[in-house]
């Protein structure tokens, strides 16, 4: 396999993941209909991470786009409750599922952390579906542990 490459590019980029973008997207619709809609015009992707001020980080292996993540700094400033909280977030994170299991995941989590650590974010923080049991095992792999769990509960039968 060639080398991984992974660097921050510009949102003008966007539409190199699109794929990826609807492959990831597409977990989601199947696995939550009730919230997520399918997507009918990709540019809404493109627009929705600019408007939040993400950064994109591309993998790429000899030019070709084989991964990314949307990623953006966080600092919450402390308050009577909570200590100030610094941290880098990740939105989005995807390897193109042709390209699985081949170190592009690893690769691309790696520039995260160095990332954080440059920017003096001592932590990094994701969310992940509990339907996305691959996601999850992923994580869990590269060093991610559960400090927080969100709940539901339906009002309806």
């Amino acid at each position: 396999m060639s080398n991984i490459t992974v660097r921050e590019a510009g949102m003008e980029e966007m539409p190199r993941i699109a794929g990826m973008k609807k492959q990831i997207h597409d977990v989601h619709v199947n696995g939550r209909p009730d919230l997520f809609a399918p997507v009918v015009d990709a540019a809404l992707f493109e627009d929705h991470a600019q408007q939040l001020n993400f950064r994109l980080l591309l993998a790429e292996i000899d030019g070709e786009a084989v991964g990314y993540a949307l990623i953006r700094p966080i600092i919450r400033e402390a308050n009577p409750y909570m200590q100030e909280r610094r941290f880098l977030h990740v939105e989005e994170f995807c390897v193109d599922e042709t390209r699985r299991r081949h170190g592009i995941g690893k690769a691309l989590m790696e520039a995260i952390r160095q990332t954080a650590k440059a920017e003096n974010l001592p932590r990094i923080e994701l969310d992940v579906w509990a339907f996305n049991e691959g996601a999850r095992q992923f994580y869990e792999a590269a060093g991610f542990h559960t400090f927080r769990y969100f709940m539901e509960m339906k009002t309806e039968d």
